[in-house]
């Protein structure tokens, strides 16, 4: 799980901090409900570096059918 965060956090770091550059959105898509806690944990490690801080133009697609999207959905609030 962790080797996962370590190799993937990096990878959209770099994305975002382009999208930023070329002032694109680009929004994360959290289609796997068996990934979902990997995903989220991924897209809050880049989501909090303070690189973005100010910028409106990160974001995650979520599957809100999910039972569970409630919780993400204030998780991701709280995250905000």
């Amino acid at each position: 799980y962790q080797e996962a965060i370590d190799a993937i956090a990096p990878k959209l770091f770099n994305l975002a901090v382009q999208a930023k550059q070329l002032n694109i959105n680009l929004t994360v898509d959290a289609e796997e409900s068996d990934r979902l806690d990997l995903s989220l944990d991924i897209f809050e490690r880049v989501f909090s570096d303070p690189t973005f801080n100010g910028w409106q133009g990160l974001g995650l697609a979520l599957q809100s059918y999910q039972k569970r999207a409630w919780y993400v959905i204030d998780w991701l609030v709280d995250l905000a």
